[in-house]
């Protein structure tokens, strides 16, 4: 008998789909319902709805899947339709009243969350809940009273928790949580053995840094551009890679583009590059760079550990956990006279990285492998 499980999450997220992957072939049936608005669904979510892995609660028949986000906003995001009470709340609400769901997945506490507490539901349903933590969803988020307060109600509400930070658990225990603790994994799920495998410059011959450029609520645009620069100066023989940059910072790597032709390139969020680029760019690079006023462990940390990569995250991340596993990186201020000291020093020492990269690609692959986080996965659900 298949166990029938409701996911809410957002349909364009990379950490849905990965997530939602695990479960093809298994015995865990996923219908997934939009926790926010979004304009396309995931590729990789698109491919497990084709083959039938996933269903998608939309307004619209699967083979008008292109137009899924648009009946989405037409539906749920119109002041007009929402006097009628037609609004996402009240469908998610009509589903689960409805619907015989055995296990309700809120992916991401302030929208999945929060429209989950929305609905005033009380604790005692006919559903168990499990409550997965993305990146900042407690650490960042709490300090705001606001959120505090939908947060401490919000774990109060679920039956189960998950995240995939100790620190993250230790903070739900603080906030008045008291359920089950769900093994930690990596909320996106492992790497196949394909990623693994991937061909992979020698430490020797790399001379390309690796950065996210993001900017709004999260990111710390200030730091990674003086860095960059920096570099840019100190080691004219490197090039400089600058993913994820949004409007608010694109004039400034426009700039530095400028001032170091051919020497820096970039993708911006309007114009992502694609994961196998990703994967392929940290397979050549040295060193990768997440800054950032808080997270969790980013994805792009751990393929950066597989592909060879020296990673250096700032200390609001999780990444201290995974030094404590043994694995060869640094977790820092997001201040570029503690940063630098580290970056001249994997530069000038590149014989030692080689030792060092090795070691991270072994403990990876005992850690991080696609089967074995799914095994884990799949206990949730059961």
């Amino acid at each position: 008998m298949k166990k029938r499980v409701l996911v809410v999450g957002m349909l364009d997220s990379v950490h849905l789909a990965r997530w939602t992957s695990q479960f093809a072939g298994t015995d865990i049936e996923i219908t997934i319902f939009p926790s926010r608005r979004f304009r396309n669904v995931h590729p990789n979510l698109l491919r497990q709805l084709e083959n039938g892995s996933v269903s998608i609660l939309s307004a619209l028949p699967k083979k008008l899947r292109t137009f899924f986000g648009y009946a989405d906003f037409l539906l749920y995001e119109n002041k007009f339709l929402s006097l009628f009470g037609l609004s996402r709340v009240n469908k998610l609400k009509n589903c689960l009243e409805g619907d015989s769901y055995q296990v309700v997945h809120l992916i991401e506490f302030q929208h999945a969350g929060y429209l989950y507490i929305e609905m005033g539901l009380g604790q005692k349903q006919k559903w168990k809940t499990i409550l997965t933590n993305l990146g900042s969803d407690i650490y960042y988020f709490s300090q705001f009273p606001e959120h505090r307060k939908k947060i401490v109600e919000l774990l109060g509400a679920v039956d189960a928790y998950s995240a995939e930070c100790f620190r993250d658990y230790k903070l739900a225990r603080e906030f008045g949580f008291m359920g089950s603790e769900l093994p930690l994994v990596p909320n996106a799920g492992g790497f196949s053995n394909e990623v693994f495998e991937l061909t992979k410059v020698p430490i020797l011959e790399r001379n390309e840094i690796f950065l996210k450029g993001y900017g709004g609520e999260f990111g710390l645009p200030d730091v990674m551009l003086a860095v960059s620069e920096k570099i840019l100066l100190e080691y004219p023989g490197f090039i400089i890679n600058i993913v994820s940059v949004t409007p608010d910072v694109l004039p400034r790597v426009l700039s530095l583009n400028k001032n170091f032709p051919g020497r820096v390139n970039f993708w911006t969020t309007r114009y992502p590059i694609p994961h196998q680029q990703v994967l392929e760019i940290l397979g050549r690079s040295l060193i990768y760079f997440g800054f950032s006023k808080s997270d969790g462990i980013s994805t792009t940390f751990l393929e950066s550990l597989i592909m060879g990569c020296y990673p250096i995250q700032t200390n609001s991340s999780c990444a201290n956990e995974w030094i404590d596993k043994g694995f060869a990186a640094s977790s820092v201020e997001a201040d570029i006279s503690k940063l630098f000291p580290i970056i001249d020093s994997v530069i000038q020492n590149k014989d030692g990285l080689v030792l060092a990269s090795k070691n991270n690609l072994e403990l990876a692959k005992g850690l991080l492998k696609f089967e074995q986080i799914r095994k884990t996965s799949i206990l949730y659900y059961q």
